[in-house]
């Protein structure tokens, strides 16, 4: 019985799902914004915009991908948010080495890490994501 309460998208789980697709809304809106200052504002070109597009784009994908899996109850999609939570805390990495490195860039660096982190163990240890996935 207690399995059966345990199944399904529900809890931190569901929770989990709309936080993703919130952040492929928020890559939506940098994606836009960033092309926004290079083509119609003429702002100059470099490394870090160029590197933010495309890891907004690289981001967005791998996140239909995992949620496609989580709401189609694949067996492989906590072993693939994980991997994409890493992807995530090494995006962020990244994209702080290429940015200014001021307070505001090294919360957000903290955030991710944070938050990436708190996922990976959730998608390793919780009972829920083991019965839903199994």
């Amino acid at each position: 019985m207690q399995n059966q309460q345990l199944t399904g998208i529900k809890g931190w789980l569901f929770f989990y799902v709309l936080l993703t697709i919130f952040t492929f809304f928020t890559n939506t809106m940098g994606i836009f914004l960033e092309t926004t200052l290079i083509f119609q504002l003429h702002i100059e070109v470099n490394a870090e915009r160029i590197y933010d597009v495309v890891s907004y784009l690289i981001l967005n994908i791998l996140i239909v991908i995992s949620l496609l899996a989580l709401i189609n109850k694949k067996v492989y999609a906590p072993s693939l948010i994980i991997t994409i939570e890493v992807i995530g805390i090494i995006v962020g990495i990244v994209d702080f080495c290429l940015s200014n490195r001021d307070i505001s860039e090294f919360i957000d660096l903290l955030i991710v890490v944070i938050l990436g982190i708190v996922w990976i163990l959730y998608f390793k240890h919780s009972k829920r994501v083991k019965y839903t996935y199994l």
